[in-house]
């Protein structure tokens, strides 16, 4: 599961200190403990959150439940990429773009191709980002998905944004 979280706890004395070492006013000063605990609280709901998303899978896979299984999958990206393991997120993504195909869940397919595009545009990888990006428009509009359709033209946008083409 989460070896950040582990390493946090490990290191929450040196992480503390540094802190606490900082040219910070001394209300600053008082806050930085209570900080420090609602990140390390955070990263244990997100751990939880990855054990329980990895028994619901091994449910899905159990009862042969492709749908549920790429849902899991999807969940288990987002999941990773909100603490930043952008590998992670990335790998969860794909399998569960590999179990959508078998499926034919093209809606599916287009949030986990929209969601690995995000994964490259925090890495700041354009090119790749514009490539995910792009796949998952075409296919949002070839299944006339308005919804997806405003959520990948916004990915674009800021993607545009970060690379100052605002005409774009």
């Amino acid at each position: 599961t989460l070896c950040i979280y582990d390493a946090l706890l490990a290191e929450k004395e040196t992480i503390a200190n540094t802190l606490m070492s900082l040219n910070l006013t001394y209300r600053a000063k008082l806050l930085v403990p209570f900080f420090f605990l609602s990140f390390v609280s955070t990263l244990q709901a997100q751990n939880d959150k990855i054990d329980s998303l990895i028994i619901e899978l091994e449910k899905g896979h159990y009862a042969e439940d492709k749908k549920s299984i790429s849902q899991n999958y999807r969940h288990l990206g987002v999941a990773y990429f909100e603490i930043g393991d952008y590998s992670m997120a990335k790998t969860y993504y794909e399998k569960a773009i590999e179990v959508s195909e078998e499926i034919g869940d093209e809606r599916m397919i287009a949030r986990c191709l929209m969601n690995i595009g995000n994964v490259y545009l925090v890495q700041d990888n354009y090119p790749l980002s514009l490539e995910y990006h792009n796949k998952s428009l075409a296919l949002n509009e070839s299944r006339k998905d308005t919804s997806l359709i405003s959520l990948s033209l916004n990915n674009l946008g800021l993607l545009y944004s970060n690379l100052e083409r605002y005409n774009q």
